[in-house]
């Protein structure tokens, strides 16, 4: 399986309005684009994702050819896919075997 690790990481926040403030306001970052669905900040280098959902933990990013042969590829050696994120996002959302979060979306 071939990827590629993104400076994309997603927070799950019960408020995205009002994390998007925070982020700007207390720590500087720039929003770029907001969306009904997500915000999205700068980070000088790196882009955060503030998207409403309960999914409260960090998403870390990876990028593959085929977005289904890399879910059930981690799946095979370990991970969980998170069928409830992967079907709002259309992206494929696995939990690690040490509890972190990947997003693996489809490569440019």
């Amino acid at each position: 399986m071939q990827t590629s690790f993104t400076p994309n990481i997603a927070f799950g926040v019960a408020n995205m309005n009002e994390a998007a403030m925070f982020y700007e306001n207390v720590m500087g970052f720039r929003v770029t684009k907001r969306h009904d669905n997500y915000v999205e900040l700068d980070m000088g280098g790196a882009k955060l994702y503030l998207v409403e959902d309960s999914l409260r933990v960090p998403c870390l990013e990876l990028v593959a050819n085929d977005v289904d042969a890399a879910g059930d590829y981690l799946e095979h050696h370990g991970c969980s896919v998170d069928e409830k994120h992967s079907e709002e996002a259309g992206e494929t959302i696995v939990r690690d075997p040490f509890g972190y979060y990947w997003c693996v979306s489809k490569a440019n």
